[in-house]
């Protein structure tokens, strides 16, 4: 195919969002044959805005190098988007790569965290919707991609940063035709990336949900989480600490008990000697 025209090109850098809303109905294939036709900033400014799991198929589709051009070509927000929509095992290879350091180092800052933190926990294939997006185009969205069963919805803004989750019930009785993603916003606290695994198991936010999102220090979307995935990593950490917990309650026990000896001997008299 021939490239794009310089008009094509201006809307696609000018109005990413709308680009991106009009080609996520289309098939991965004919998105990766669309955007690797535009200059590398407009492609990663396009791709950073489609929906996280058809972002995610055409990534799968385009070379590391390339992705690594788009990357070079973003800004640290639109770079942040397509870093989280890789592949986990993609993220390292691609990103040291990257020929810009200071951008490489603020990325790695953003998307790698210790083992035992919600951070390295968090699922990046979580579903989330720009709250922009007309509320009929998203529920197509969620159809052709059969994720409206799949688990919460969350809604993020442009940047990618966690606005809230979307309420299905206000999606059913939405009557507006102009009506927004952002019109069927629930508002939901999300957990801290750098959190430690206990700490996030204890939250009283589970009391009402199955699963929260995960956001950086920014407040950018991560991911999410469950409960069932929080217990069983807290689980398999227990019977070492309880163990550590344990010998340390028994050797305060035996300590306390010594101490007591000595004091009741110290106090009582002795026992006259017949």
């Amino acid at each position: 195919m021939t490239r794009t025209s310089r008009l094509s090109e201006a809307f696609a850098r000018n109005h990413p969002a709308e680009i991106a809303s009009f080609l996520a109905a289309n098939s991965a294939e004919t998105l990766v044959e669309t955007v690797l036709q535009l200059p590398d900033d407009a492609a990663a400014a396009v791709v950073s805005h489609l929906p996280h799991g058809t972002a995610n198929a055409v990534l799968s589709q385009v070379a590391d190098d390339r992705v690594g051009e788009w990357l070079g070509e973003s800004s640290v927000g639109q770079a942040l988007n397509l870093v989280l929509r890789l592949d986990p095992t993609r993220r390292a290879g691609i990103l040291g790569d990257l020929p810009n350091r200071a951008l490489r180092v603020r990325l790695e800052r953003l998307v790698v965290y210790p083992r035992r933190t919600l951070g390295a926990l968090a699922d990046a294939t979580t579903v989330r919707l720009q709250a922009a997006t007309p509320l009929h185009e998203a529920v197509s969205i969620l159809r052709g991609q059969n994720e409206i069963e799949q688990g919460p919805v969350w809604i993020v803004d442009e940047s990618g940063r966690f606005l809230g989750e979307l309420d299905m019930v206000k999606v059913v009785l939405a009557s507006r035709p102009d009506a927004q993603v952002r019109d069927c916003l629930k508002a939901l606290s999300a957990l801290h990336a750098e959190s430690s695994l206990l700490a996030a198991h204890d939250d009283p936010s589970w009391l009402h949900h199955l699963s929260l999102p995960v956001v950086d220090h920014d407040g950018h979307l991560l991911g999410s989480v469950t409960r069932a995935q929080l217990t069983r990593f807290v689980a398999e950490d227990a019977p070492e600490t309880s163990s550590g917990i344990a010998d340390t309650l028994a050797s305060l026990a035996g300590q306390y008990l010594r101490f007591l000896a000595v004091c009741l001997a110290e106090l009582l008299p002795s026992r006259p000697s017949r």
